[in-house]
């Protein structure tokens, strides 16, 4: 299933998501871990031959997850100029809620 993007202060869409229920989340969940079992029984030389695609996915997503982080101390807003006289915009990152993400 999937679902629009919005843009909350403008109100429009700006790209669609999946959406998943509890039930999806569990059955990603089980399935992951029957994944692993198969995974442990790889022989050594077929885990080790991906490990340089891994590095590169791990650093991706720690650089990203850094990023993110950094979010947290910035100012909740900026000021920023209108085109009404005696006027200013004020932008402010405001929290929508958790987000899950499964990723390979």
């Amino acid at each position: 299933q999937i679902a629009p993007g919005v843009a909350q202060a403008r109100a429009e869409g700006v790209d669609v998501v999946g959406v998943v229920s509890p039930e999806d989340v569990d059955a990603a969940a089980r399935s992951a871990q029957a994944a692993q079992k198969a995974w442990a029984a790889t022989p050594f030389d077929q885990r080790a031959s991906i490990v340089p695609k891994g590095e590169w996915e791990v650093g991706i997503t720690h650089e990203q997850m850094q990023q993110a982080a950094t979010l947290a101390g910035l100012p909740n807003g900026m000021m920023f100029p209108s085109s009404v006289p005696g006027r200013t915009n004020l932008w402010q990152r405001v929290p929508l809620g958790v987000v899950g993400v499964i990723a390979p």
